[in-house]
């Protein structure tokens, strides 16, 4: 075990200290042994920093006086850690006593290998996702690989996809930077996959090691903000990664499906959504200099 890297699980919490706890004592039953644990309590008003400090000695709390969302509490956390790998968690997860060593495992075996996720299952053990791929060559469309299968043992040990969520090699991350602090939160994860392959880095999901995912509980809670952060942050993707070509077919789709989501939200007489829309879309002309 001596030669096996260390790893920091960053674990961002916004008034999720029930979710949190959950988590960590999840964690417990990991039999990678070489880990360390950062909670990083964003601007919570739910004494999570306090708690975990008091009843978890072995876990680093870090506290932001503010909420700086998925992406600020993640990279707070990041930077914040020694490791040679990164593992990224939504403290709405809970373990298998393997994944860790799985992650390890796959990330090892292929120095072409940036970004490793886990199989995310239901309480059934129902596949949610094996990773996320492009199923068109110019129209922005992603297919999660494998959702509604009954997970199996006999997968390859590894598949690569588009993009994922889990273990980030440092090496990425010095080459290609960050979370984009921008998202906030959503279209975090397939930002820094788009980089990190854009780099040359290949993105796989472990296929033995098995999370189960309480699927947004956090901003379940916040439905304008979940309607503005994730079509902000679709514009965002297509403005900021596309080449120009594919930039001028998603550009005018994605504005015309938002179109037809705002009338829907209108006849449903959900203009708080209809807002959230049109903000998203001004937030980006707004912010516009950052695709030119």
């Amino acid at each position: 075990m001596n030669n096996e890297p260390l790893v920091s699980l960053v674990i961002p919490s916004y008034n999720g200290k029930e979710m949190t706890v959950n988590l960590l004592k999840s964690l417990k039953k990991t039999t990678y042994k070489k880990y360390d644990i950062i909670v990083v309590d964003n601007g919570s008003n739910d004494g999570c920093y306090e708690y975990v400090k008091k009843h978890f000695p072995y876990v680093k709390p870090l506290k932001l006086e503010k909420n700086k969302g998925f992406t600020g509490g993640a990279n707070f956390g990041i930077r914040h850690s020694k490791s040679e790998y990164v593992v990224m968690m939504n403290n709405d997860m809970i373990v298998d006593s393997k994944w860790l060593s799985e992650l390890v495992k796959v990330a090892n075996s292929d120095g072409r290998i940036g970004i490793v996720g886990s199989v995310f299952l239901n309480d059934s053990n129902i596949i949610d996702r094996i990773g996320y791929i492009e199923s068109r060559k110019f129209i922005l469309q992603f297919k999660p690989l494998y959702r509604g299968v009954t997970y199996r043992d006999n997968f390859p040990p590894a598949i690569e996809v588009n993009h994922t969520f889990g273990l980030i090699k440092r090496e990425v991350l010095n080459k290609v930077g960050l979370f984009d602090d921008k998202n906030f939160v959503f279209w975090e994860d397939i930002d820094l996959c788009y980089r990190a392959k854009k780099a040359g880095f290949k993105i796989v999901v472990a296929t033995h090691a098995k999370i189960w995912h309480g699927k947004g509980q956090t901003m379940m809670r916040f439905p304008y903000a979940t309607a503005f952060h994730y079509n902000k942050n679709q514009l965002r993707f297509i403005l900021k990664n596309l080449s120009f070509v594919r930039k001028l077919i998603n550009t005018p789709l994605t504005l015309l499906r938002l179109a037809g989501k705002s009338i829907s939200y209108l006849l449903k007489g959900d203009f708080r959504k209809v807002l959230a829309i049109a903000h998203a879309i001004i937030w980006n002309i707004r912010n516009f200099r950052d695709y030119v």
